[in-house]
């Protein structure tokens, strides 16, 4: 995707904020590791059984976040 040098350069500190800065994600910290990362929740109404639907959350994350190497997704079924 082609956007420019200062949008990449926001969106990886703002992605670096969420883990490092006591964002959503800063339970996936590890003191040590250079970890950015994303957080979201989805709910899903349609065939849940749950009155107001059943909540997926998930977190999406790169490391090291200068120079990623490392992608890691995970799906649950509650936040944090």
């Amino acid at each position: 995707m082609e956007l420019s040098p200062v949008v990449w350069a926001f969106l990886r500190r703002s992605l670096w904020a969420v883990v490092n800065e006591g964002g959503t994600g800063v339970a996936a910290r590890i003191p040590g590791s250079d970890i950015a990362g994303k957080t979201g929740h989805a709910q899903m109404v349609a065939k849940s059984k749950a009155e107001k639907g059943q909540d997926h959350a998930w977190f999406a994350s790169f490391a090291p976040a200068k120079a990623p190497e490392v992608v890691v997704v995970v799906i649950g079924g509650a936040g944090g």
